[in-house]
């Protein structure tokens, strides 16, 4: 198992929609769920697992047990519980010991993962995803319901898998698709749960939909922070039943392939720069325009050309010459194909300071890592990345493994963009193979983000 490309905040690597968190019943609010999950498994084979992430609010310092179900047959789950190392039926009886407990503190707050499965027989079908807390000794159940799909994963599921470089204790992730919802959710290996399979550090699999676009994978630690995110063009589940390994998608061919979009402030105005590894019945580009992120974007570029079908790296350029000094802009990319299909890039930001008699400089809005370029790459390739503040930085290469194979730059930088050329060999002049490198980029208070690159023979 090859590691995930993951944008990473750690070293490396929401409800169908993201939200904050939903208070459904008293005492009990859900601040993150998949709304697809797997109908797989029975009582005594382990199913595909899912995770939630909820918050109780109850008495202080207080002993809870909970259940995880589905109201269509609540019957038809287990749950996990941590302290006895087992799958428990949801139906094992309040107060004897057998369902999984929870502690509050001394505000009467507990927050974290449940794991979950759903049995195979409940089908492909809409139904409520019910958490039920009760404290130990009292009849009072605390719940928080919500919309889910349950997955017949002969029929309608399918498993996605990949697996992380780096550190994974008490983590989980999440697989977002084109609409930013959430159609999956579990934890990272080794999690100490019984799946049925190995548990690798870094390694996760999990259920989503069939044939569905996989557009970013978020993880998120014990408190709910999210701790990496990447996004990608190019993963996606495959027909129902298959498992698919999203690190062998790389090549998958796509109408374009975007592996940068930038805007930086120049004499002339902001440049707006983009970068496709390849383009498919590629019709052309409008660059938008925004002065609020919540407000609507307009068209300020004509048609820009482009590629048609391409395989070959291809770089674009807009100047936007109509801004003005000490504002703040926000622009997407919107691409059209020859078919009229659209899609949107972005946003990026970018503020125009007042000129000081020489040139403006452009000032990030936040830190980014920008993508490597040429990528596929052979023998080299620059790294560009943006820096919202001064800060310490490390810009570091490492193998699917997780081994640091190359510091490419490392001390403190200014705000403002910058770059770092990998030669394509490691610390001791070594050039190394053809295949899938991960570039992280280190900086301030735990910032980690990562960025795919290809090496070609």
């Amino acid at each position: 198992m090859k590691a995930c490309h993951f944008s990473v905040h750690w070293g490396l690597l929401s409800c169908m929609l993201i939200c904050g968190p939903i208070a459904i019943g008293a005492g009990v609010s859900y601040n993150f769920y998949p709304t697809s999950i797997a109908a797989h498994g029975s009582g005594t084979e382990v199913g595909t697992p899912f995770a939630v992430h909820v918050t109780l609010a109850g008495d202080a310092s207080s002993v809870y047990e909970y259940r995880v179900y589905v109201t269509y047959s609540w019957s038809s789950a287990r749950v996990w519980n941590a302290a006895q190392s087992r799958w428990v039926h949801v139906g094992t009886s309040w107060g004897n010991n057998g369902l999984p407990q929870v502690t509050t503190d001394g505000s009467g707050v507990w927050s974290g993962w449940l794991h979950a499965y759903v049995y195979a027989g409940v089908g492909t079908r809409s139904t409520t995803l019910r958490v039920r807390f009760r404290k130990l000794n009292t009849s009072t159940d605390l719940d928080a319901d919500a919309g889910v799909n349950t997955l017949d994963m002969s029929t309608s599921g399918a498993w996605i898998e990949a697996t992380a470089v780096a550190s994974t204790a008490g983590l989980a992730v999440l697989a977002f698709d084109a609409s930013d919802n959430i159609i999956g959710a579990y934890a990272v290996e080794d999690n100490g749960i019984d799946e049925g399979y190995s548990g690798t550090a870094g390694y996760f699999k999990m259920a989503v939909p069939a044939n569905t676009a996989i557009r970013k994978l978020e993880v998120l630690d014990a408190s709910g922070s999210t701790v990496a995110t990447q996004t990608s063009m190019l993963w996606s589940s495959g027909a129902p039943g298959t498992t698919t390994d999203l690190d062998d998608q790389y090549d998958v061919s796509l109408p374009v392939t975007l592996t940068s979009f930038g805007a930086a402030v120049v004499p002339q105005g902001v440049e707006l720069t983009w970068i496709t590894e390849s383009e498919v019945n590629s019709r052309g580009f409008y660059v938008l325009r925004s002065q609020g992120e919540a407000l609507p974007y307009l068209a300020i570029s004509p048609l820009i050309p482009g590629a048609g079908n391409s395989v070959q790296p291809r770089q674009y350029r807009y100047v936007d010459r109509t801004v003005v000094p000490e504002q703040t802009y926000w622009y997407k990319l919107r691409q059209e194909d020859l078919n009229g299909q659209v899609e949107l890039f972005g946003p990026v930001t970018v503020f125009v300071p007042a000129s000081s008699g020489g040139e403006p400089v452009a000032v990030p809005r936040r830190t980014a890592l920008l993508g490597g370029y040429p990528n596929p790459f052979n023998p080299g390739t620059v790294v560009r990345f943006a820096l919202a503040g001064e800060q310490e930085v490390e810009v570091l290469v490492f193998d699917l493994h997780g081994r640091a194979l190359r510091t490419l730059l490392r001390g403190a930088l200014p705000a403002g963009e910058h770059s770092a050329r990998w030669d394509g060999r490691d610390d001791a002049g070594v050039e190394v193979p053809a295949g899938v490198y991960l570039c992280v980029l280190r900086c301030g208070e735990g910032f980690r983000e990562g960025v795919k690159l290809v090496k070609l023979r």
